[in-house]
């Protein structure tokens, strides 16, 4: 996007005039009033206007870097700042970043955390166009959910790219034994057995590398791949397949569009996808 000089006090105005807002907002509510969803939606909203301004400026002039927005520039160093501020609370230490005495291995590192799944399996096997734009929904509604815990409601970091193979977010680069508790306790928040059983797809969660550049991201997502199970694995599947699928008071037999859960012979769905293809519908 080309931008006139001319425009850039207008440009500027736009940036500042929600950045105003939001403050007094926060400085004109009580922390009672301050609820999660309304703070997620506020967020959102000067995010989005932070965007669509940042997105105008170049963060590099020189070739081949020249292509670098401010936006991306800035999400990202934000993003490690984030954290970075998490490892601090996390260990209840702090070291000044620029204090030359550091060593290599007490300056702030950082992990990256990705959460996978296999959209694009969990898509082509839908077999009619409404299934599909339900699956779509129902993914991009659980990556919404998985940002929003993330990024706000246990804040270790945040997205830095999201594909088929899942979406990935900076991590505080704590030690191994603090990283299995984080990744079990997100396990849990992100809930991880109802994701299984309203996707049809088991996510898995992972933080393995730990460096002071996160530029390896590209072997994050190769090594996603290679990783993602489908339909689930033992350890994340929900007890709730095991018990219709132990029922044997009925013959049943395999839902033709999730693939996963039970239906009855004469019925053309099971009743989870009948209910999301009837709310489909209504749409």
């Amino acid at each position: 996007m080309a931008l006139d000089v001319n425009e850039i006090e207008r440009f500027r105005n736009n940036l500042w005039a929600p950045l105003r807002d939001l403050l007094n907002w926060i400085k004109g509510n009580s922390p009672s009033n301050l609820t999660l969803k309304l703070w997620i939606k506020k967020r959102s909203s000067f995010l989005e206007s932070m965007e669509s301004s940042f997105q105008c400026a170049l963060g590099e002039t020189r070739r081949p870097l020249n292509e670098i927005t401010l936006w991306d520039q800035t999400h990202f160093t934000a993003s490690l700042l984030k954290s970075s501020l998490a490892k601090v609370i996390i260990e209840n230490t702090f070291q000044a970043p620029l204090d030359m005495k550091l060593s290599f291995q007490d300056k702030y590192k950082w992990r990256i955390l990705r959460v996978n799944f296999d959209v694009l399996s969990l898509i082509r096997k839908r077999q009619k166009i409404g299934d599909v734009l339900g699956y779509k929904f129902l993914i991009e509604r659980t990556l919404s959910s998985i940002r929003n815990k993330i990024e706000v409601c246990f804040p270790l970091g945040n997205e830095l790219y999201c594909d088929s193979t899942g979406i990935y977010f900076s991590f505080p680069g704590v030690d191994d034994n603090i990283t299995q508790v984080l990744l079990q306790k997100l396990k849990s928040i992100l809930s991880f057995q109802r994701i299984t059983l309203v996707m049809g797809g088991s996510p898995t969660i992972e933080a393995e590398n730990i460096g002071r550049s996160i530029t390896y991201i590209g072997r994050e997502i190769d090594s996603s791949r290679k990783k993602i199970r489908f339909p689930y694995r033992s350890d994340s599947v929900s007890k709730r397949f095991s018990r219709v699928w132990q029922d044997a008071s009925e013959k049943k037999e395999v839902c033709p569009v999730c693939r996963l859960r039970s239906k009855k012979e004469e019925e053309e769905a099971c009743s989870f996808c009948k209910e999301r293809r009837h709310r489909r519908g209504k749409e």
